[in-house]
């Protein structure tokens, strides 16, 4: 038999439609500690501290408001920071049903000979591969955070030669098409990521917005 949504059900979708996952009263640091998509978004309207040293302790409504920012526009960023996070969990659990497949990094045969001859230096007991993160901070907003670890529910793994990179869902929307590669040369030695999602970069290279 044929079942119509009943006006109940049609209600709970409205609501849940219009959740609400970022407020004033938030602080900064806590919100880009777990949405760090959303530092675009922020920066875009004005609020550039999402990476210095109070973003942990100034919410959005004193970062905003207090450095000259509208009411009008701030509600406008609430509401769009908002609409972006719900756009991204709806991604999210439509990967989680579907299996849709994973975003796409190059990882160079260079960078996963170092990774692994690293890892076996390291001796890290508990750890099963290299993680490459995306972290709030740095110079331009965002910098890549390079650590040995276990794998996680939901990440995506990329293998080769009999090793493993992880990469959390987060950061692998902001490094989608990247290439991360290794390079030893004149002016030094160190892991390199070519990032097509990064709008501008830092001299050092490790920071981009």
């Amino acid at each position: 038999m044929e079942q119509h949504p009943s006006t109940t059900t049609v209600q709970h979708v409205e609501k849940k439609e219009s959740q609400e996952f970022i407020h004033a009263d938030m602080p900064i640091g806590e919100v880009v500690d777990k949405y760090p998509f959303l530092a675009p978004v922020f920066m875009k309207y004005g609020l550039h501290c999402v990476g210095c040293h109070v973003s942990p302790y100034e919410t959005l409504e004193q970062g905003s408001l207090g450095h000259g920012m509208p009411q009008e526009e701030f509600e406008a960023m609430l509401k769009e920071a908002n609409n972006v996070v719900l756009q991204e969990s709806k991604q999210s659990v439509s990967q989680q049903v579907t299996g849709a497949p994973h975003g796409n990094i190059i990882i160079t045969s260079a960078a996963f000979a170092k990774a692994k001859e690293l890892f076996s230096k390291a001796g890290v007991a508990e750890a099963e591969g290299l993680r490459i993160k995306v972290v709030p901070g740095g110079c331009s907003g965002f910098s890549y955070k390079f650590g040995f670890d276990k794998k996680r529910e939901a990440d995506a793994v990329f293998a080769g030669q009999d090793f493993n990179v992880f990469v959390d869902q987060q950061s692998l929307s902001m490094l989608n098409g990247a290439q991360v590669d290794y390079i030893d040369g004149l002016q030094g030695a160190g892991f390199k990521i070519s990032n097509p999602n990064a709008a501008s970069t830092c001299g050092c290279g490790s920071s981009f917005s």
